[in-house]
């Protein structure tokens, strides 16, 4: 009788063994930053190119098309809106780059005539 009970024992076991390694396999953890973008800030067009045309305020306002003065203007009345916090997973990205990129991307996506 006891090893009867015993085999009953050892099956549960092993099911329940065999369950929770299906459960473990279907957990699959997600990125939540992608190795492209931990590079951003050694290879990506702000980080290199930004500070170069703060020197240059010709090359500046042909890549804004605006001053540096508008845009330090700009990025004051947005900031209070874009900014966000670090967390302990990611880095938030900066005001002014956000704003960097977004008018980048317009001014490519709108083809202006002067």
């Amino acid at each position: 009788m006891e090893s009867d009970e015993e085999l009953v024992i050892i099956a549960l076991l092993l099911d329940e063994e065999d369950e929770e390694e299906r459960r473990g396999n279907k957990r699959k953890h997600r990125m939540w930053i992608h190795d492209i973008f931990k590079k951003r800030s050694q290879f990506g067009e702000y980080h290199t190119l930004f500070t170069d045309l703060l020197n240059d305020d010709v090359k500046f306002f042909q890549y804004f098309r605006m001053s540096h003065a508008k845009f330090k203007t700009l990025l004051d009345i947005l900031s209070p809106h874009i900014l966000r916090q670090n967390t302990t997973y990611r880095e938030a990205i900066e005001p002014e780059q956000k704003l960097a990129v977004c008018l980048r991307y317009v001014l490519k996506t709108i083809s202006f005539k002067y």
